[in-house]
Formats: structure tokens, C-alpha cells, sequence
């Protein structure tokens, strides 16, 4: 994606903001009645469809060993290399499920990584 270094771990915050650009050239050109609108393609579809196409959410959790401090994850996006989401043992406790969720762009490839020293 042209420009992601620009974007760093604020990902997130550059899909809502093409959610929110598309949403408004929805209203503004292409409203239909049930809150459909048609895409670039000419296709009538519903919002919840526009938004699962930008983004996909994702929730890793994470269950650490007798030795939490040693434990990190990460998730990157193949093509760049760039951490997208991290997680590290701050809030890690022995035998505590911990969550994290982000919303990661549709169109890229992504690799998930736990490490335990």
C-alpha cells in the first residue's frame, strides 16, 4: 500500500478514515433505501459489507507459560515487513487469557509470531 510507513502502528486510524471517505462519497452520490450504496464496481451493497471489505478484525489472545516475562507476539504485513500489532509481556500474567484487538486492512497478507525465550 503506497504510503504505509507513513502510517507506522496507526493502521487502524487510516482505515477509519477510508471508512468514514467512503461513507461520505456514499451519501453525498450513491444512497439507496436500507442503507445500500453502490461501490466502484456499480454494485449495490450494504454498509456492513463496505466496512468488512476495508477491514478485517482481529483478536489474538494469549495465554502465557510459568514465565510470562518471556513471552511477545507480533503481527506484520508480509509485503513490508512493518509491525501492524504488537504485544508484549507488560500485562501477561501465568495462566491469563489477555486480548488484543485491531482492525487490519482487508488487501494485505499478514504473518502472526509469538516468541517465548
Amino acid at each position: 500500500v503506497p504510503g504505509y510507513n507513513e502510517w507506522g502502528n496507526s493502521i487502524a486510524e487510516y482505515v477509519a478514515q477510508l471508512q468514514k471517505e467512503e461513507e461520505a462519497n456514499a451519501s453525498a452520490n450513491n444512497n439507496r433505501p436500507g442503507g445500500a450504496t453502490v461501490n466502484q464496481a456499480g454494485n449495490t451493497v450494504n454498509e456492513a459489507e463496505e466496512q468488512q471489505q476495508l477491514c478485517r478484525q482481529t483478536k489474538v489472545t494469549i495465554t502465557a507459560d510459568n514465565w510470562p516475562q518471556e513471552t511477545t507476539w507480533n503481527i506484520i504485513d508480509i509485503e513490508t515487513g512493518n509491525n501492524v500489532v504488537t504485544g508484549n509481556n507488560d500485562d501477561l500474567s501465568a495462566g491469563t487469557p489477555i486480548s488484543k484487538s485491531s482492525c487490519l486492512p482487508s488487501w494485505a497478507c499478514y504473518q502472526f509470531t509469538i516468541n517465548d525465550a
